[in-house]
């Protein structure tokens, strides 16, 4: 009897060390989760990094690559696009006020990239004062109308009363007929070419 219920109060400990050790993994787990998910997003804005978006605009390109060698009419027919955005004369806002006002035109400008499209769509801070939205299920005529609505957006952000925002940029298409670095060598271009003609546009690759 007694050997019985030693052998039962073993066995209880020893669950009650798996199910212990079982929430410590549970618990593990999900911090490496949460620090994974960290890696990819920008301290500041919030807004997916650099890191994110080379992932995102990859397994984007490839699914429209798949559905093409699938042939598969309805995805063919669903493009989508990619807008390089950059913040107008931004080195100019951190020279004269500072780069408290400037980390708060980034955080606002943030938001309203974040506002001014839907949900499957995927908004980027590239890096310094450039952002990147990939546009799921996009064409290239529509991608310039959200271009269209984001430029005319920005400039109604309030900082300061000296302060009036504007971006340039670029749009671009992604095809599967050509490759990842293309696509975005033709927004890039886009980009520079709407600074050069005097900021404040749009120019499309």
């Amino acid at each position: 009897m007694k050997r019985e219920m030693k052998r039962k109060t073993s066995e209880q400990r020893l669950r009650e060390k798996i199910n212990n050790l079982e929430q410590k993994i549970r618990k593990l787990d999900k911090r490496i989760n949460k620090q994974k998910r960290l890696i990819d997003i920008d301290f500041l804005t919030k807004l997916y990094n650099r890191q994110a978006f080379h992932k995102f605009f990859k397994n984007t390109y490839e699914g429209i690559r798949s559905a093409n060698q699938r042939k598969n009419r309805r995805l063919q027919e669903s493009r989508s696009s990619l807008l390089l955005i950059n913040l107008d004369e931004f080195k100019r806002y951190n020279d004269d006020f500072g780069y408290t006002i400037g980390d708060q035109i980034l955080k606002k400008v943030a938001k309203l990239l974040k506002r001014s499209v839907r949900n499957i769509d995927i908004v980027f801070r590239w890096g310094g004062d450039e952002f990147a939205i990939i546009l799921i299920g996009t064409d290239i005529s529509q991608a310039e109308g959200i271009a269209k609505i984001v430029l005319t957006k920005v400039k109604e952000i309030k900082i300061k009363k000296k302060i009036v925002l504007s971006v340039s940029i670029g749009v671009a298409q992604l095809e599967s007929d050509i490759s990842l670095s293309q696509i975005f060598e033709k927004a890039d271009k886009a980009l520079l070419e709407a600074k050069d003609r005097g900021r404040n546009q749009i120019v499309i690759g």
